[in-house]
């Protein structure tokens, strides 16, 4: 007989395939094959079709332009037009060189002495440490014994301390500024508008000189020295000296090519513009504080 077949062992069942684990890696750490230092920060933000950064200082912008008073002997020409003409130039530089343009106008019968002494304060409270903070004035100024004044609408120059801004305001207005302060002053010196007030004076080298001082730092563009008047004429436009401060700012001053436009470009171009459209009949001054360097208050609009 054959012998018996051997006994079957059971075969273990296959072994179930391993899967092999992803390694984990932490959500925070930098891949290995990757120069950390090497990856693109995001840059600021930029207008669209154009290089320029969108983050800068603001501007803040108070013009107080009077051209029709309430004293009819007062009348002046163009003030009024040159408000609007400066605040469409600067209001030009928001997301240019600003990041943001606030003006506020007073024209005319808006520009009270109340008015104004209340906008006096709102440009003072509003700019900051990095912001640029502007004043443009124009209308009638006068030199007194007690000191100098700006006619509002309803001014009076035989009534100056009751219906006149004294320059004190304007003076702590610029002078407590926690950023860049910048004040134009167009004042217009009518022989026959003051009458018989013989000790009103032309001359605004007190109140330049006060502002420009190293404690206040306030950078002065006056529209003429001495006893020059401000020239305006209907063919021009605006004034003499806003029509160069409007096309200084519009890229005019931009003396290096540079695409920015500096407060002392700025002075050198008005002061050559006015000097020729008026024939040298008036010329500008500009006086900054002793120690302050030269700074940029706008920029070219890209071709």
């Amino acid at each position: 007989m054959p012998p018996p077949p051997p006994p079957q062992v059971p075969q273990a069942p296959p072994a179930a395939a391993v899967q092999p684990v992803p390694p984990v890696v932490s959500a925070l750490a930098t891949p290995p094959t990757e120069d950390a230092s090497a990856i693109p920060r995001a840059g600021p933000p930029t207008l669209a079709g154009d290089d320029r950064e969108l983050r800068g200082p603001r501007l803040f912008v108070l013009s107080i332009r009077i051209s029709d008073y309430q004293k009819p002997d007062y009348q002046l020409g163009l003030a009024a037009k040159d408000s609007r003409d400066f605040l469409a130039s600067v209001q030009r530089q928001k997301g240019r060189y600003y990041s943001s343009v606030a003006t506020r106008s007073l024209t005319n019968g808006q520009a009270s002495k109340a008015s104004i002494l209340e906008s006096l304060q709102w440009l003072s409270s509003s700019v900051g440490p990095e912001d640029v903070g502007m004043l443009f004035i124009a209308g009638h100024g006068i030199n007194a014994p007690d000191g100098q004044y700006f006619l509002p609408y309803e001014g009076n120059h035989e009534r100056l301390a009751a219906t006149a801004v004294p320059e004190q305001a304007i003076r702590t207005t610029l002078g407590q500024m926690r950023g860049r302060a910048l004040f134009f002053v167009d004042t217009c010196y009518a022989g026959n508008a003051l009458g018989n007030f013989r000790t009103a004076s032309r001359e605004l080298a007190r109140l330049a000189n006060n502002l420009a001082a190293s404690e206040n730092g306030v950078v002065v563009f006056a529209s003429s020295s001495g006893r020059q008047l401000s020239e305006e004429n209907d063919a021009w436009g605006n004034g003499a000296f806003t029509k160069a401060v409007i096309e200084g700012l519009d890229g005019g001053a931009d003396l290096s090519r540079s695409g920015r436009i500096t407060y002392k470009g700025l002075d050198y171009f008005v002061s050559e513009a006015v000097s020729k459209l008026t024939g040298g009949r008036q010329t500008p001054v500009t006086i900054s504080p002793i120690g302050i360097p030269d700074f940029a208050i706008a920029r070219v609009a890209s071709i």
